[in-house]
């Protein structure tokens, strides 16, 4: 952990089937930066948490000197107003980050609002998740989109795999309404599972979404994550929402170069466990 002296939290993040880390840094805002504190604090975490233990003595004074190097420039090249965009700060460092170490899947995310009393909250309604949950609300159709199709094949659009955990089932009437939705597919032949547009979001999500295509016993393995402190095996669930399931139901899912990270992982654990047919484009960046 990187600790600074100031708000907001920074997660960095990569996910493989078989690989999940995070970890957060304590930022600075921009009025009181020290970015080159920034830089190197950046490279500390990577060094702890991200390279391979055994490997590192070989591989990350390269890798930490490449960083270092590389942002030292971007940073010299940016104005004041550069860093104080936040999105700017994200897709700056994500591409540095990924050039660097040759994982497309790593990401810099930014969640938190500044503090310092001078300056404004992050604007882009993306941040603000009260927000976010009033908007789904009211435009339920749209993200919870579960049809039927010609031939009584079950269509479900995915555009996350938070929704369910984060807003669906702590609210009691999205959940009767999605419920309602979900259990309108035992009327069905077989489903397809959209994730087209999906970029992601929690592990659990996943494990709500799997454990709805999976008898209750015996649960199924769906994927490992490894930490240099142990592991933490996830498993398909022995009771869902509503006791619907669909086990003996075709599945096909649908993908895209947009279908990244969980549900990229969603994909790949119900493919290997043999339940699903994968139509579309390969998955990820």
């Amino acid at each position: 952990m990187v600790a600074l002296s100031y708000s907001p939290s920074r997660v960095f993040k990569t996910m493989s089937p078989t690989a999940y880390l995070v970890f957060f840094a304590l930022v600075p805002t921009v009025l009181s930066v020290d970015w080159w504190k920034v830089v190197m604090g950046i490279g500390d975490v990577m060094a702890d948490h991200y390279l391979d233990q055994d490997l590192r003595a070989l591989r990350d004074h390269t890798l930490l000197q490449r960083w270092n190097q590389t942002l030292v420039r971007r940073f010299q090249s940016w104005s004041q107003g550069d860093m104080s965009d936040s999105l700017r700060m994200e897709e700056g460092l994500t591409t540095e980050l990924q050039n660097i170490t040759g994982d497309e899947t790593i990401k810099v995310w930014d969640f938190g609002t500044y503090e310092n009393a001078t300056q404004q909250p992050v604007s882009r309604e993306f941040y603000n998740f009260s927000t976010f949950v009033d908007s789904f609300r009211k435009n339920r159709e749209k993200y919870i989109n579960v049809t039927m199709l010609e031939g009584q094949v079950g269509y479900v659009s995915i555009r996350s795999m938070s929704d369910i955990v984060d807003i669906i089932l702590p609210d009691p009437e999205m959940t009767e309404f999605f419920l309602g939705k979900m259990a309108a597919l035992n009327e069905s032949k077989a489903i397809i599972l959209d994730l087209r547009n999906n970029l992601g979001g929690d592990r659990e999500g996943v494990v709500h979404w799997a454990s709805f295509f999976f008898n209750a016993t015996p649960s199924v393995p769906l994927s490992d994550v490894y930490y240099r402190d142990g592991v933490n095996q996830y498993w398909t669930l022995l009771e869902v929402p509503g006791g619907i399931r669909f086990p003996d139901k075709p599945l096909y899912l649908l993908t895209s170069n947009r279908t990244r990270w969980e549900a990229e992982e969603f994909a790949y654990a119900m493919q290997v466990a043999n339940r699903t047919t994968i139509i579309g484009e390969t998955t990820g960046k």
